[in-house]
This record gives C-alpha cells, structure tokens and sequence, in this order.
C-alpha cells in the first residue's frame, strides 16, 4: 500500500510528492488525509471504504494516456541528484 508519509508525523500529497496534474494532486490530497485519520486513530469503515476508493481513482487516472505522457516528459527532465544540478 503507498501512504504519503515521509516522516513520523509528515505527511506530502500533491506537487510535493510529484509533479503530475490536478486530479492527481486533489486525489493524493484526499488520501494523505485519510491516512493521517487512520494514524490518529480516527479510522472506521468509512474510512477504509474511501481508501480503497480514492486508491482505484488514482490507479484509474495515472493509467490514462494524457497522464502517461505527463510521466513520461517528467521523467526526461528528472534530476536524481540535485547535487549534480547545484555545481
């Protein structure tokens, strides 16, 4: 299962995860809240319902064929070390 955590109580959704399209980002927003619910001991079935939801419609939207080329040009201009990038 991906979360969107990165650190013990830090939590990313959106361009701060990764640079993708509007959809993404609300959709990543929607699950990093529903993660830090469950983190906060705030989960039900509902809960889990929306994970599993949310999850499908991210899945559902990344497979499309604009947000592959998205990820494809994205992948041309990754820089994997910002080091490199700063010399």
């Amino acid at each position: 299962m991906e979360t969107f955590r990165f650190a013990k109580n830090a939590y990313i959704a959106g361009d701060c995860g990764s640079i993708e399209e509007a959809t993404t980002a609300m959709l990543e927003g929607g699950l990093a809240g529903l993660y830090v619910a469950e983190a906060l001991g705030l989960g039900d079935e509902g809960v889990t319902e929306k994970l599993e939801e949310y999850t499908h419609a991210l899945e559902d939207d990344r497979g499309s064929p604009f947000s592959a080329r998205l990820k494809a040009a994205i992948e041309e201009i990754t820089v994997e070390n910002i080091e490199e990038v700063l010399q």
